[in-house]
């Protein structure tokens, strides 16, 4: 049986967050900006998780600041990944889907984004379509679908 206890680890990358969920294994939520894969291997030692111990890489959304590094990282996790099927494209291209602005703001912040939104192309190998349990991965919760960003 499973412990109910459940820890989450959130670990700033700049602008984005990505974040550990601690039970009997650990669930890595998103991988930040392709790069950013040594920061997270680094703050896993700190936890003391070993990689092998990433039951789970689980991406919100197929945007390359929230799985820009998935790739390194299940190399060096050997963990499955997780996503939306609708999203899983996008991981396949390796290239995030056109933004569209509508503030000036946003029109600069776009011009920076359209530059770095490749990444490493990758098949994930879980589709979510509506929930998912995550007992099976070590976690005592589930993913419930929640569309939009």
């Amino acid at each position: 049986m499973m412990s109910g206890k459940v820890e989450v680890i959130p670990v700033s990358l700049g602008m984005v967050k990505v974040f550990f969920i601690r039970g009997t294994c650990t669930i890595l939520v998103d991988t930040g900006l392709p790069g950013k894969e040594k920061v997270i291997l680094e703050r896993m030692n700190q936890e003391g998780i070993d990689p092998r111990d990433i039951s789970l890489i689980l991406l919100t959304h197929g945007h390359h600041d929230h799985c820009g590094s998935a790739y390194r990282i299940v190399r060096a996790t050997g963990a499955p990944v997780a996503i939306h099927q609708n999203d899983a494209s996008l991981l396949e291209k390796g290239k995030s889907l056109p933004i569209y602005p509508t503030t000036p703001v946003a029109h600069l912040l776009a011009r920076i984004i359209r530059r770095n939104s490749n990444f490493p192309p990758f098949k994930p190998d879980l589709l979510i379509d509506g929930e998912l349990n995550l007992a099976p991965f070590g976690v005592n919760g589930r993913v419930i679908e929640t569309p939009g960003h």
